[in-house]
């Protein structure tokens, strides 16, 4: 069964279990400074897991509207993967997903450190589509 927390919701060591993506989350974090990163969904089940931010402007109120990314980790398969789409009544713009592969050892060392870096430049230029 899928374990899928939202906001203020659900135990707060789940959403850290998967380090990789943690790292990856923090990477993006610290690389904008002028777009908050607000948390709408979270999740797993086994060995996947996934988390959905809404993007607004720093300072921006909870909710107000903007692109949500879903950052998806596979760890069996070593696969990253993100979406960027607009929800509910948002613009009706087309969906953006990306995924990047990565070798066993990325887990450690550079390697959370280099997918964050891979999804920074992704994101910047779904976002740049919009």
């Amino acid at each position: 069964m899928a374990t899928r927390h939202s906001l203020g919701q659900g135990d707060p060591v789940e959403r850290r279990r998967d380090h990789l993506l943690r790292h990856v989350v923090t990477h993006l974090q610290a690389r904008w400074s002028g777009l908050s990163l607000g948390v709408r969904a979270r999740g797993s089940l086994g060995h996947y897991s996934w988390i959905e931010f809404q993007l607004r402007p720093s300072g921006g109120a909870r909710g107000a509207g903007g692109p949500c990314l879903v950052l998806y980790h596979f760890s069996p398969h070593r696969r990253l993967a993100a979406c960027l789409h607009w929800p509910g009544d948002g613009p009706a713009l087309p969906r953006r997903m990306c995924s990047w592969a990565y070798p066993a050892e990325a887990c450690s060392g550079l390697g959370p450190h280099l997918l964050g870096r891979a999804v920074h430049r992704w994101l910047d230029s779904a976002l740049g589509a919009y």
